[in-house]
């Protein structure tokens, strides 16, 4: 029999308090983190990306279904984890003298070429992450056979995706397909009108491409990228809660069920670096929340991709909040985005089995971590939550029970961000420290994002998907399971 209203509606603001508390990115609990990516030299900001010519007719769609993530480190990834070699030239190019990898270095496949901009143009050109100018690429890679441009773009992949770059992975690969004559197909995509058919050869390379581990990987992740950014957009929103930091709005489908959503706008006094160290430093979550404590870490730690459980009671239930939060920096327009859900592939994460008497939520989070930029100090968080309440939940009766949390979920933000850019704070040292690099990696995009146009408001959805090279896979799908 199910509960009492008023102990189910009790449950309900228990719960979702404690997840706004940082479980989703935005408040001082904080999101452990690790990952099967966590090899930390290898950045993407040396790295050479394909020339490629543009003008190739685009031949059926060499698409393939979306597979499950490499469970091997990508810290070897020509071992014996499954990924394709190298053909038999490029591994005699590389033994004939090519600098090896060092530590924070990478070291580019192909034609020795010259040093280039660290980051993509303000303007989304491609040059810009081209190591080398164009004459010193012409007649290079691009010129060179199917086998060749594949060998070199999955390099490229392995050493980007070191550190989880996943939007210049996508480029590189995006780039070869298009330099073979496959444009990556997609509902947006328009095939040029004139231009030679690609040959057997090219076709052959094209779908060993698409075919590799690497590519199945990084097109997993840019599906979950495309559906958590998809999240953050939907005119059905109804405004609960405004004040001078931000607003709370809420929206319950009709025929929805079980589930609900909301979606909070606040504006952060502090850097990037300091916002998401409020939920990356798992050790200092008792100081901040003494009921709660330390978070479990499932798998390796890292600053791209984690799992996590935390555990408490609620009457005679003991709740488990397990989730995994995948963070995509762009280093185009300067924002971090953060998908966080409860269910996922394991993937070698040893994921404890479900005890009697215990409950796990499904829940969906889309954190958008924007710095204003153009000069002003300042982050502004969007937060999208789908959450299953496992009972319907009556409009006006929702309506009342957030309009008295949505002030606070503000606050408690606000406030562990104040924490963590106060001097000798235990979250200011751990961004002293940086034992990952994480918040290096982040104050890079704080310091694009300056040089960019201020942004106040939401952005449009252009900013999050106006990248000049994209696969566009089906996005993942992002509502519950009870609305299937």
């Amino acid at each position: 029999p199910r509960p009492p209203y008023f102990l189910a509606l009790a449950g309900l603001a228990i719960d979702l308090r404690q997840q706004s508390k940082g479980l989703f990115g935005a408040q001082s609990r904080k999101m452990g983190q690790g990952s099967s990516c966590s090899c930390k030299h290898g950045s993407a900001e040396d790295t050479e990306i394909i020339h490629v010519r543009r003008g190739s007719p685009k031949v059926g769609s060499l698409g393939m279904p979306s597979s499950v993530w490499l469970e091997a480190s990508s810290a070897d990834r020509f071992g014996d984890d499954g990924a394709d070699p190298p053909s038999e030239a490029a591994s005699a190019s590389a033994s004939a003298g090519e600098p090896e990898c060092e530590p924070d270095e990478v070291a580019p496949p192909g034609p020795a070429v010259g040093k280039g901009a660290d980051t993509a143009a303000p303007n989304g050109e491609v040059g810009a992450w081209q190591v080398g100018g164009a004459e010193e690429n012409e007649g290079g890679l691009a010129e060179g056979g199917g086998d060749e441009i594949v060998d070199a773009a999955l390099v490229k992949v392995d050493q980007l995706m070191k550190d989880l770059s996943i939007l210049e992975a996508e480029t590189v690969l995006a780039q070869a397909l298009d330099t073979l004559g496959f444009p990556p197909a997609g509902p947006e995509d328009k095939a040029p009108a004139t231009g030679p058919t690609p040959s057997a050869a090219a076709t052959a390379a094209a779908e060993r491409l698409v075919a590799s581990n690497q590519y199945k990987e990084v097109e997993e992740l840019v599906a979950q990228y495309d559906a958590t950014v998809e999240m953050l957009f939907n005119d059905d929103f109804q405004l609960l809660y405004e004040n001078e930091f931000g607003r709370f709005e809420i929206r319950q489908p009709a025929g929805s069920g079980t589930w609900f959503e909301y979606r909070m706008t606040v504006n952060v006094d502090a850097p990037l670096p300091e916002c998401l160290s409020t939920v990356q430093e798992l050790e200092l979550v008792p100081m901040a929340q003494p009921m709660f404590g330390e978070p479990m870490r499932i798998g390796p730690e890292s600053g791209w991709l984690s799992t996590q459980m935390t555990s408490f009671k609620v009457l005679l239930f003991k709740i488990d909040l397990l989730f995994e939060t995948l963070r995509v920096r762009d280093r185009r327009s300067g924002f971090c985005l953060e998908s966080i859900r409860s269910t996922f592939p394991a993937n070698g994460r040893h994921v404890p089995e479900k005890q009697p008497r215990s409950i796990r939520p499904w829940c969906y989070t889309a954190n958008c971590w924007v710095p204003h930029g153009g000069g002003k100090s300042g982050t502004m968080l969007v937060q999208v939550t789908r959450v299953d309440a496992t009972m319907h939940v009556p409009q006006f009766v929702l309506n009342a029970v957030l309009r008295q949390v949505a002030g606070s979920f503000m606050k408690d933000l606000r406030t562990s961000a104040d924490k963590a850019v106060q001097d000798g704070s235990p979250w200011a040292e751990k961004v002293a420290e940086d034992k990952l690099g994480f918040y290096q990696d982040l104050k890079k995009v704080d310091d694009i994002a300056a040089e960019r146009a201020e942004v106040s408001k939401m952005p449009e959805r252009a900013f999050f998907e106006d990248r000049p090279w994209r696969l566009r896979p089906k996005p993942h799908d992002t509502q519950p399971p009870v609305s299937t």
